[in-house]
């Protein structure tokens, strides 16, 4: 029987923000980069993830909030694509693979996706409590 570590976006959450304060270029599912100039704090309430966040993308900066989840479909399962609270996400970070360059928001706008896969071996330090979506 093998094991398979636990793994959820708490886990993943506290991965990605460590990451993104070291390396702040990241490569989108369309092959584009872009450079995370802040991430913002994390969202201790409902909503997205990670709050005033700011991108530079083709040389224009954009500002909203940062999304995560373990894989692209958990956007449309926890029904962002109908939340006007989404609309404000930039940026739509996923661990698993996911060849879709975007997901649509509820104003019928499109989130840019990105993969960041979070090695085995990663720290998940504390960032403090976090209300389950």
């Amino acid at each position: 029987m093998s094991i398979t570590p636990v793994f959820d976006e708490l886990a993943y959450q506290r991965w990605v923000y460590q990451f993104l304060r070291v390396e702040r270029r990241i490569k989108l599912v369309c092959g584009e980069s872009v450079l995370v100039s802040l991430l913002g704090p994390i969202n201790t309430s409902d909503g997205p993830d990670f709050l005033s966040a700011r991108l530079v993308r083709g040389g224009e900066v954009f500002a909203g909030a940062v999304e995560l989840h373990l894989n692209v479909q958990e956007w449309y399962r926890h029904k962002h694509h109908c939340d006007a609270r989404y609309d404000a996400v930039i940026l739509h970070l996923v661990h698993g693979h996911t060849k879709e360059p975007t997901v649509r928001r509820a104003d019928g706008t499109d989130v840019v996706n990105a993969v960041l896969a979070m090695p085995e071996t990663a720290p998940t330090e504390s960032l403090g409590p976090r209300n389950a979506k």
